[in-house]
């Protein structure tokens, strides 16, 4: 549950459509300046919740697009080798829906290894 000043209650209204875009669902009661988090996506789950959101609700309205933005809240482990990085992309894509497949597979670029090859 989210306790808000009457200005994060107004960039909640603002916002509310870019969190449910990406998979939060809550339960407003404006009455009381109070959300309620129903629902997560699944790839946020073990991220400090409390701290993301009500960051996101104090930004300064000229700053960074939503998901910038989010991203930028976001506590992301460092990568020592290359096994780390594979298990984080096998995890994504273990999470994918058929929803958001479609939007992830247009993030793809494909890679050239070629010159690394010839170079070896």
């Amino acid at each position: 549950m989210f306790r808000l000043t009457e200005s994060q209650f107004q960039a909640w209204q603002q916002y509310s459509d870019d969190f449910k875009k990406i998979g939060f669902e809550f339960i407003e009661n404006q009455a009381q300046l109070r959300l309620t988090l129903n629902r997560v996506p699944s790839l946020l789950r073990t991220q400090n919740l409390q701290k993301c959101v009500m960051a996101m609700l104090t930004r300064d309205e000229n700053s960074s697009p939503f998901l910038t933005a989010l991203c930028a809240q976001l506590e992301c482990k460092t990568f020592n080798a290359l096994a780390d990085a594979l298990n984080l992309l096998s995890d994504t894509e273990r999470l994918m829906t058929q929803t958001n497949r479609t939007a992830f597979t247009q993030l793809l670029k494909p890679v050239n290894w070629q010159p690394l090859l010839d170079e070896i």
